[in-house]
């Protein structure tokens, strides 16, 4: 799998998300995170258009696997899973706080119909916007409308939870280096973060990690 596919952006998102994952699968290789969707509920007032999810990840890390469980509230399913997923997980990758979504569709391909039954793949096309307003398109395709939009909030914040955490190891690379003074590695690291900044703002990153070197 390539560094692009393992989130599902498409090419309306290079070639700064191909960049970012590209560097990102470099410094982390399998130490990357992965989430995975084990199941998911939807409570739905339609007088209100009031959504609650409530859901189950797989989280796979270089420490082992877990399963952890979350909620969340919007207008509709995607709206409410994606502020479910930013609020559990925004605790540990402080940089998740930064995304909006700005644009949500999906796209049926060609139906096959046969009496009652439809078979049409659904494309979840979501795009999100960090905090120096550049947008990011990712889309997922399944049978299931749900799964496909699940699916592209997924991956949304998989890129940035791994983009965050290429940036933290490149940042503790870059004191390591400077204090040695290994002129060469220091401009190694500083060209990737350079990169590692386009996915969004680390100023609240960087203040955590200050505060724990002090």
């Amino acid at each position: 799998m390539s560094a692009l596919a393992r989130y599902g952006a498409t090419v309306n998102a290079a070639p700064r998300v191909r960049e970012v994952a590209e560097i990102v699968n470099e410094i982390l290789g399998p130490d990357q995170v992965c989430l995975t969707l084990i199941h998911m509920a939807l409570d739905e007032d339609i007088p209100t258009q009031k959504a609650t999810v409530s859901a189950v990840i797989e989280i796979e890390k270089e420490a082992g696997t877990r399963q952890v469980e979350l909620e969340g509230t919007g207008v509709g399913l995607l709206d409410a899973f994606f502020d479910g997923l930013v609020n559990f997980f925004s605790k540990e990758y402080a940089s998740l706080k930064t995304l909006t979504i700005v644009d949500y569709q999906v796209q049926f391909g060609a139906e096959e119909i046969h009496g009652r039954n439809t078979d049409a793949d659904a494309r979840a096309i979501l795009r999100v916007q960090n905090a120096d307003e550049l947008e990011y398109e990712f889309a997922q395709q399944t049978p299931s409308v749900t799964y496909s939009s699940a699916l592209a909030a997924i991956n949304v914040v998989n890129f940035f939870i791994n983009s965050e955490m290429a940036y933290v190891r490149m940042h503790m690379a870059l004191k390591d280096a400077m204090e040695r003074r290994r002129s060469d590695l220091v401009e190694t690291y500083r060209a990737k973060m350079a990169v590692l900044v386009h996915a969004t703002s680390y100023s609240e990153v960087v203040k955590r990690l200050e505060s724990v070197e002090e």
